[in-house]
This record gives C-alpha cells, structure tokens and sequence, in this order.
C-alpha cells in the first residue's frame, strides 16, 4: 500500500474505535480511549495509535484533556477525550468514504488481470494435482510456482507480495522481532485478494528462507521461526523495488538512484553501508531509533523530548553530524533547524552517492 493508503486506513481504524467508545459514554462526558492492539493482534503498533490520536487533535476531532499545566490527563496507554461532535462525525465521514473509494479503485483495477491469475493459477493446480487432493500441499504450492515464475514479473503480484511483507515487518518489528507472529488475514488479503492468492505468496517466502512455518488460521496466518537476517534484507529488498516502480515513469533525462537508510544492531546502514554507530541508549541512538521509526514527519524537538522521554543536550544540528549525515547525506535526508527535525527515507536523487 501507499503512504497514503496506509494513513487513510489507520485514521479510519482509530476513529471507529474512538465513536464505539463515545457511543458507550454518558453524554458530555469525556471518552476514556485505552490504546491497544487492534483485533488482538497487532496490525498497528500502539505507538502509531497514539500519534494518529495526536494528529486527530490537530484536525479538530477532539481535545485531549490536559491540566493546568498541559500535562496529559491519564496515564500509559488511557487517553480522556472531549470529543467536537460536529468536526468528529466530519472527519468520521471524510474517512469512511475515503475507504470505500480506495476498495472501489483497486477493485477495479486490479479485477480483470487478478482474475486472469487466479484462473490461470487454478487450471495449474488442476494440471498438477487433477483429483484435487490436499496430499503434499506444499509440493502442489511449489510446482504450481515453478510453471507460474513469469508472473512474479507482473506489478500486480509484486504489489501483492510487498503489501503481505509489509503485514509480516509490522507484527514483527512491534514484537520486537520475535521468532513467531501471528498476522491477521484481513491486513493481507486487500485489494480484492483472496486468503488463497496470499496462501501462494507466503510459500514462496517460505521457499526464500524467510520462515521455516506457516499456516492459515480462519483469522490470521501462524507464522513460526522467522529468520532474523533473511526477512530484514527481503523487506528493504522489495521496498526498494516499490520505490522503482514508482519513479520508472519519469523520463529517462537523467539517471535516478534510490537510497534507503535502516538501523540495525545500532549501525546506520545506507543501502548496507554502515556510516555511523551511536552509542547504545545515548542522545544520537534514542533520538534516529525515534526518526526512522517515524520518516518523512516533521518533529520539535519537544515533540522528540516527549518521546524519547529524555532533555536534549546537544543541539539537533549536532545529532544528525553524529549520526554520519554530512554534506550531500544531510541535504537528502534531513530538514533540519534549531527547533524542529525531518528525517527523510527512502530517497530518489539524480545525485549519485558513494555506497561502496
């Protein structure tokens, strides 16, 4: 999914929690909001659920009640909401219908040539197993994706296996990449997907060494013995094919390079060139832990003290010296001043970087 796409749904999650609360509420009383996981399992991270509340207030949603002192009233995950009934149901319409018409789009762009792959798909597996027997599944998956390999050419199946990644990464980086997660069937099978199309995408995951198990519940997928080094590097991989594709139909004027920063075992890596290593639980660690779970954001640098729950020392010109960004690295990836923090990733430049 797109950034957008991904925002517009988890706005839309957030607000349908929030009016289930309020519906439960004694009338001109505050919401009591506790963040949680969504559908016992976690599709959005509570810390993303908590800046979407913060964001909702900027829109006019509602106010979060603070006292005297603009400390938030509440405690860990408990929000107290006074909810602006008029902006609320606004926005509450604004998003539901942004929902329907994203599902309605892709619906129709995506029916005619997923059709043709599932009929085709279909008719391989007929070929491969004509009685339709579920002996040796897995050997059924394997041959069917020997015949079909043309297909993982096609934008719609690339499309497809990076949003069902994307699903895996989310769970398994708010568990903190535990070996075994448990990703909801209804945050992969979108886009007019059926549990079956995905059913095909995770045994090729499988087959690529990204997990040893998995199966499909009524609800979600178990996935066991996820492979620490292997999922990481496929994640950035086929991120940035996606980031490809979306500037292959620039004009081809100038050549376009593609960046992508990540954090690893506390080593900044650009495109798997490590340029810095913060100290463990220092100022630089805990303040890039913060942004590059957060890129492409503006930040205060109250916002980021809140966050990380630490006074900065240094300034935030400092911090990104520290962190390995200077000259042109700088320029690309950060907007910064003496009160406010941008951390821009992935990238795509007509300037070329020495990644070697």
């Amino acid at each position: 999914m797109r950034p957008e796409e991904i925002f517009t749904w988890q706005v839309w999650v957030v607000m349908q929690e929030v009016k289930e609360q309020d519906l439960s509420t004694v009338t001109d009383k505050p919401v009591k909001y506790r963040l949680s996981p969504t559908d016992e399992i976690v599709i959005i991270p509570i810390s993303r659920k908590r800046d979407l509340l913060y964001k909702l207030e900027e829109m006019g949603a509602f106010i979060i009640r603070r006292n005297a002192n603009e400390v938030r009233i509440g405690t860990g995950d408990i929000f107290y909401l006074i909810i602006n009934r008029k902006r609320f149901d606004e926005i509450y319409e604004e998003f539901r219908q942004k929902n329907i018409r994203d599902d309605q789009v892709v619906e129709q762009q995506n029916q005619p040539q997923q059709e043709n792959l599932n009929i085709r798909y279909k008719k391989l597996i007929e070929e491969i197993n004509p009685a339709n027997t579920t002996t040796n599944l897995n050997i059924r998956y394997q041959k069917a994706l020997e015949k079909v390999t043309n297909d993982t050419d096609n934008k719609i199946y690339l499309d497809a296996k990076y949003d069902v990644l994307q699903a895996i990464w989310t769970v398994y980086e708010s568990h903190s990449r535990a070996d075994a997660v448990l990703v909801p069937v209804a945050a992969v099978a979108i886009k007019n997907r059926t549990p079956e199309d995905i059913d095909r995408i995770m045994q090729e995951l499988q087959n690529e060494g990204l997990f040893t198990e998995w199966e499909r519940k009524d609800r979600y997928f178990n996935i066991q013995s996820l492979n620490h080094i292997k999922l990481p590097k496929a994640y950035e991989r086929v991120g940035t094919n996606q980031n490809e594709k979306v500037i292959s139909d620039k004009p081809p004027d100038s050549p376009t390079y593609n960046y992508m920063v990540t954090y690893e075992s506390r080593d900044i890596l650009l495109n798997g060139k490590s340029i810095a290593r913060p100290n463990f639980d220092g100022e630089n660690d805990l303040v890039f832990n913060y942004l590059i779970s957060n890129p492409n954001k503006k930040f205060t640098r109250k916002q980021i003290e809140e966050e990380i729950k630490i006074k900065l020392k240094k300034t935030l010109h400092k911090i990104v010296e520290n962190l390995g960004f200077k000259g042109d690295l700088r320029k690309l990836f950060f907007n910064v001043s003496g009160s406010s923090i941008q951390f821009n990733n992935p990238i795509s430049t007509s300037l070329k970087l020495d990644t070697s």
